[in-house]
């Protein structure tokens, strides 16, 4: 098969830590190609591994689309040398897109005072918004929801019941867990009213199954009532996937807000934690305000909305 486009992301992380997150976003990388590779599209994932000279490093990093950057408990001196490169060349060009992400600490565990410093100089200095991670699998969505915002790759993606599909099909490759389990995404797991709508859906298919087995035994009565269960149970169906789709557009945006560089209002910032944490009402309350922007040269303010008022 005949590539005819290589798509090329840079993983920034500490050689140190996080290994295992780095190895199985290889083998979520491997998945993604058994699926775009027969369409001529190959996704290339690189890592500080690669980084053999100065001049090789900043050829690498200036040629990626997308830069992804990990911290956990320390910043090493070679991690934040990438991200500045990234940085400047994104100032010259406007690509790669960056995404800064902090794995969330355990209560016995804290970052070093190198991790707080890029914190302060992230909201301080630069206004880039940064996400925060406790599962490998909200790293591989930013990053597939990042790559599919890209029009010009024609990606499809859905989650249904739990499961991300990706144009139509699930991921499967090298590693552990290829796939991307959204019941490990927090935004997605600790949803109340999706929660809700699952058990709905759940209580109808018993109730459903239930009376079906009735009516096969003659019983005229359960036929009928299966019938306006089986139309109850379809629309929870419906209900339930228009609710998962617009987590998915929420999500998508908010992954555009964080690449963006940009500086976003605390109001901005609040109403995403809220999301990211499963507390969508709370953060989709606060976006239905119109969200404070900076104000321009001019005085005036920008007068878009958060992505998740739509």
């Amino acid at each position: 098969m005949e590539i005819k486009r290589i798509v090329r992301v840079f993983l920034s992380a500490s050689l140190n830590e996080l290994t295992e997150e780095r190895d199985e976003l290889g083998g979520f990388f491997t998945s993604l190609n058994n699926v775009f590779v027969e369409r001529g599209l190959y996704f290339e994932l690189l890592t500080g591994e690669d980084l053999v000279l100065a001049t090789v490093q900043e050829d690498i990093i200036r040629n990626c689309e997308f830069f992804y950057v990990l911290f956990y408990r320390t910043a090493e001196k070679e991690v934040v040398e990438q991200f500045n490169t990234a940085l400047a060349r994104k100032t010259e060009c406007g690509k790669p897109r960056i995404v800064t992400m902090f794995r969330e600490l355990a209560s016995d565990e804290k970052a070093s005072d190198a991790v707080a410093a890029f914190m302060h100089r992230l909201d301080a200095e630069l206004g880039h918004y940064y996400n925060y991670f406790s599962n490998i699998d909200s790293v591989k969505l930013s990053m597939l929801l990042e790559i599919a915002r890209d029009e010009t790759l024609g990606i499809s993606l859905e989650f249904r019941d739990a499961k991300i599909l990706v144009d139509g099909r699930k991921l499967a490759g090298e590693g552990s867990s290829p796939e991307i389990h959204l019941a490990s995404v927090p935004f997605y797991a600790k949803n109340i009213a999706l929660e809700k709508l699952n058990e709905e859906r759940t209580e109808l298919e018993r109730r459903f199954f239930e009376l079906k087995a009735a009516a096969l035994e003659g019983d005229e009565e359960a036929y009928r009532e299966s019938m306006e269960v089986g139309k109850a149970l379809e629309d929870a169906k419906g209900r339930l996937h228009a609710f998962e789709l617009e987590l998915l557009r929420t999500a998508s945006n908010i992954v555009g807000l964080s690449s963006s560089g940009e500086p976003l209002t605390e109001r901005a910032k609040t109403a995403i934690r809220f999301f990211e944490k499963g507390e969508y009402e709370k953060g989709e309350g606060i976006a239905r305000r119109r969200a404070e922007r900076p104000r321009s040269p001019s005085g005036r303010r920008d007068g878009r909305c958060l992505p998740c008022c739509h």
